[in-house]
């Protein structure tokens, strides 16, 4: 063999032959990898929950049925844990109470249901879900107020062996005083609460500071703290409580439905159409109208009234005049009838008859030129506060006492065309979307928080709001040239409720105990919350909810 046929052997040598696979070797391997892999995941990253109640509704649901109302047709869910899960009775029985009835949260309709899903004369069930599954990130560091939060109780973290987690919404962190008025949330970040042990006592076990006791709620400390900031109007310098004012994004996930004019009664006789027209250049009037076209110079004027129907279900022959009301925390959700005896889900019907003030408009505009004017109109106790579009701007314009121009802003609307228009007028903020767009006023559409020391005199209650406004025409969209307006909704903002047995119109204070947090439900009339058992201490929380994965109709990122 030459010298260079041994230098090509040893360049090109015989493959060797692989050894075997030992493929069941190889996939007990792979199933360990991914189940320790899960398992890290799980422990440490990311972990699935399912939402069993309806406390967060109707940003999250439990055990729900999905209704769609015979006069109207709109579709909403009811909650259903008591059917599914059930509820012990006095005996400490558990029993199922089935669904049997509904109350529309759109036109005001109560209609009945057979149990067990079959659809009656009234309306029908589209479907029936579980709660909400979602993905909770254990790793997100909870630093951010309004996140949604899912902790273990701090009573029962455990109980028959069986973890107790809880989903709520942070409102507040250690060192921080919250309140509760009229709705809305506030807070003071350095209230001091002088040591005393009967004002203020600690536990002898540090770990019990969760308990609501250690809250103090209602302690002069705060309430004259909160009084000395309202008479104030709550300045934003830091010394006093201040509204809270949530992001557009959590506006957006926590409003809830006051009337979507495309659903209709069917018979208007009984449940008549809320918006109405009135003013120059309107076309002829139709009955159940949902799409208004304007034309000429003249103003044209669209007006809602919230028209209610009376004890609709009691009454069931439908004798009592329909009449402007309120707009209220009512939801429909909270409003299914239960049979076999069952519970009411209205039962506390105090706790669902709160006046709301903060309310959202939207519509679809098409507009024959850039000069036509659109202007959304909310009121809110003695004031209106309008969205004027015109000429490819957006002016912010506030009327009644202390009225002025807020603010203006370029839109995307100029040119003829059709145009998503939202106006909000929520935590004393004013917003604007124009096609799913916010627009940005920098700060220059927030006002100071007011309400009227000198109630209306139809406002028995003094809750704030006012007749010719909140009762005759709490919305309305005003027009000048060509213009359609189509897909019409009113929404309102989420309500907080006090703790039951407190004054509904006076301030509720907590103070959220270093290292621990203050948890609320959406569904505050109906949450087992902080208000009433207290705080989550930092070793309970086990991370934030981020997403939605389950049903699939509900996918998407929590807000």
């Amino acid at each position: 063999m030459t010298e260079s046929d041994r230098m090509s052997t040893a360049a090109n040598p015989t493959p060797a032959k692989k050894p075997p696979k030992d493929s069941p070797r190889e996939l007990v391997e792979t199933i360990v990898f991914v189940v320790v892999l899960v398992l890290i995941l799980k422990l440490f990253v990311v972990e699935a929950f399912v939402i069993p109640t309806g406390s967060m509704a109707e940003t999250l649901f439990g055990y729900h049925k999905t209704v769609q109302c015979d006069q109207c047709g709109y579709t909403f869910p009811v909650n259903a844990s008591e059917e599914e899960e059930g509820r012990k009775d006095n005996e400490g029985n558990v029993r199922r109470y089935p669904v049997i009835g509904y109350h529309c949260p759109n036109c005001d309709h109560e209609g009945r249901l057979k149990p067990n899903d079959a659809a009656s004369g009234d309306g029908k069930v589209v479907k029936s879900d579980e709660g909400d599954r979602v993905l909770v990130h254990k790793a997100m560091r909870i630093d951010h107020r309004g996140s949604v939060v899912v902790f273990k109780f701090p009573k029962d973290p455990q109980l028959d062996h069986v973890a107790q987690n809880y989903i709520k919404r942070l409102v507040g962190f250690g060192g921080e005083t919250i309140a509760i008025y009229h709705g809305d949330l506030f807070v003071h970040k350095s209230l001091i609460y002088p040591t005393d042990s009967q004002l203020h006592p600690l536990p002898e076990d540090p770990k019990d500071l969760w308990d609501k006791r250690y809250t103090y709620t209602g302690a002069d400390t705060a309430l004259k703290a909160f009084d000395s900031s309202k008479a104030l109007g709550f300045p934003e310098d830091g010394t006093g409580f201040v509204l809270i004012r949530k992001p557009d994004d959590q506006v957006l996930a926590m409003r809830r439905i006051v009337y979507h004019n495309d659903f209709q009664a069917k018979d208007l006789t009984k449940i008549p159409p809320r918006w109405k027209t009135s003013g120059e250049g309107w076309g002829a009037a139709e009955a159940g109208q949902k799409i208004y076209t304007h034309t000429g110079d003249g103003r044209g004027f669209l007006k809602y009234e919230h028209l209610r129907v009376k004890n609709s279900q009691r009454m069931r022959d439908f004798t009592e005049a329909t009449k402007p009301q309120r707009i209220t925390n009512f939801m429909g959700y909270n409003a299914g009838s239960k049979g076999t005896g069952g519970p009411d889900g209205m039962a506390n019907e105090d706790a669902n008859d709160n006046w709301v003030g903060d309310l959202h408009v939207e519509c679809n505009a098409t507009i024959a030129d850039p000069a036509a004017s659109v202007i959304l109109d909310l009121a809110r106790g003695p004031n209106r506060y309008q969205a004027h579009f015109a000429d490819g701007q957006v002016k912010l314009i506030r009327t009644g006492p202390g009225g002025k121009e807020l603010s203006t802003r370029p839109t995307p609307m100029t040119k003829a065309g059709t145009y998503a228009l939202r106006f909000a007028n929520v935590d004393c903020r004013l917003r604007v979307w124009v096609d799913g767009e916010a627009i940005d006023f920098g700060g220059q559409s927030d006002y100071p928080y007011e309400l009227s020391e000198k109630p209306d005199k139809d406002d028995s209650t003094g809750e704030g709001w006012s007749k010719v406004n909140d009762i005759d025409e709490p919305a309305a969209i005003e027009v000048r040239g060509g213009v359609t307006l189509a897909n019409i909704v009113l929404w309102r903002d989420t309500f907080y409720t006090h703790t039951p047995g407190h004054k509904t119109l006076q301030p509720e204070t907590f103070f959220v105990q270093p290292a621990h947090f203050l948890c609320f439900g959406d569904n505050s009339s109906q949450s087992h919350d902080g208000r009433g058992w207290g705080l989550v201490p930092e070793r309970l929380m086990l991370g934030r909810a981020v997403f939605t994965f389950w049903p699939f109709r509900r996918i998407g990122f929590i807000r």
